[in-house]
């Protein structure tokens, strides 16, 4: 009889040993949400020093991203980022000249964020990044007729921040800036955690 009240004390201490242990909390961005799909607005904007203007243009872009947890509220996170540009790229100088219209194609980049997670439903990211843009060249105007050719289609490298909030167990609402080869990059959009 005493060696069953001893057991059952040791079972008793063991269980309540076990329920005091701090139990990580679980959030969407954590165990079972891998894929990270997204659709963001994008404003870009560069001084151009050669022709003494500001180029700016806009683009709707749709990424995907895979989520490897490090621990700790910690995230690696690789994005590849595509998308349409919605205007024509303005370029306005700072001189006499007048103001030109460029086409534009599309917008591309990859990113490899590093992801920390501060609190339960805010989140903060940084890390290099990747981009491209394909946008036609003015060249010049000869008896009237303007000349153009494409820019070649050259990835420069940069570098990227921002964060973002948990709208519920799912979507985020996310704000970043990026600032790749003289071009600084403000975009806002939605990521659903799938």
């Amino acid at each position: 009889m005493h060696k069953l009240a001893t057991m059952i004390c040791l079972a008793a201490l063991s269980c309540q040993a076990s329920a005091n242990l701090a139990i990580p909390q679980v959030t969407h961005q954590s165990a079972d949400s891998k894929w990270v799909f997204g659709v963001s607005y994008l404003s870009a904007s560069y001084k151009e020093a050669a022709r003494q203007a500001d180029v700016t243009f806009n683009a709707l872009v749709g990424s995907a991203a895979y989520r490897y947890d490090l621990g700790n509220g910690v995230t690696l996170m690789p994005e590849l980022k595509v998308g349409q540009v919605l205007s024509d790229v303005e370029i306005k100088y700072s001189d006499s000249r007048a103001d030109q219209t460029l086409a534009a194609d599309y917008y591309a980049g990859f990113a490899l964020r590093a992801q920390v997670a501060p609190t339960h439903n805010s989140y903060a990211f940084i890390g290099p990044v990747i981009s491209n843009a394909s946008i036609e060249d003015y060249l010049e105007e000869i008896d009237n007729i303007a000349l153009t050719n494409e820019i070649e289609d050259t990835w420069a490298l940069g570098f990227g921040f921002g964060g973002g909030v948990n709208i519920n167990d799912s979507i985020d609402l996310e704000v970043g800036f990026e600032s790749v080869n003289h071009t600084n990059i403000a975009s806002v959009g939605l990521k659903y955690n799938f």
